[in-house]
């Protein structure tokens, strides 16, 4: 009874040849394009909403504008960066609401604020008739 066993140079020539495998169909595999993944900011400005707005469809939904009584969310991805939305998702999504796109305003979207928001500093205290008067 003859058994191969394995040599390091055999497992390493196997991972390199099944990386290069995995590789190739990745770029097979069509995915989202950095420029088809908006964010809130992008997808507001690109349909003229409030981000609010455009919260409440992946929260809460919407009904469909043809009357079919049917509620439709708006696909919502999570890639670690925060929500993005598929641009194609958002157009189907607009069309079932009946909502027309204006892709020009997607290039004057505004970036999300980086960092703390500011906070408002208070007034000083008024003096009041109450702490003027001398008993």
């Amino acid at each position: 009874m003859n058994v191969e066993l394995l040599t390091p140079a055999d497992l390493a020539r196997f991972g390199q040849q099944w990386l290069a495998q995995v590789a190739e169909l990745l770029a097979q595999q069509p995915g989202p394009h950095a420029g088809d993944l908006l964010d809130t900011n992008q997808v507001a400005a690109y349909t003229g909403f409030d981000r609010r707005v455009v919260k409440s469809w992946y929260t809460e939904g919407r009904f469909e504008k043809h009357g079919s009584g049917k509620r439709i969310w708006l696909p919502v991805h999570d890639f670690g960066q925060g929500l993005r939305f598929k641009r194609a998702d958002v157009d189907a999504y607009a069309q079932g609401l009946g909502v027309t796109v204006r892709p020009q305003l997607l290039s004057s979207a505004e970036p999300p604020p980086k960092g703390k928001p500011t906070r408002h500093k208070k007034s000083p205290p008024q003096p009041s008739e109450k702490a003027l008067r001398v008993a």
